[in-house]
């Protein structure tokens, strides 16, 4: 179904569990070999940012707070 779909410009690529998800990994080194692409990338620096969770969460209590204070002068 896939090779008729790419016919037409459609691109697709199944993740629902309800088809199957016996062999994943075969079904992905398929569609690479369809797609003429390399089954193995090399993997990179991860250049996500890092989160300080207790700054983080600080910021979010202060924002809370203020948010909690004007909403309670309201009445």
């Amino acid at each position: 179904m896939r090779p008729a779909l790419r016919e037409r410009g459609v691109n697709l690529v199944s993740l629902t569990p309800f088809l199957s998800l016996e062999s994943p990994g075969q079904d992905f080194e398929r569609l690479c070999g369809e797609l003429n692409q390399p089954v193995k990338v090399a993997s990179g620096a991860d250049i996500s940012p890092k989160l300080n969770y207790r700054e983080y969460y600080l910021k979010q209590l202060k924002h809370f707070s203020k948010r909690l204070w004007s909403f309670s002068s309201i009445k």
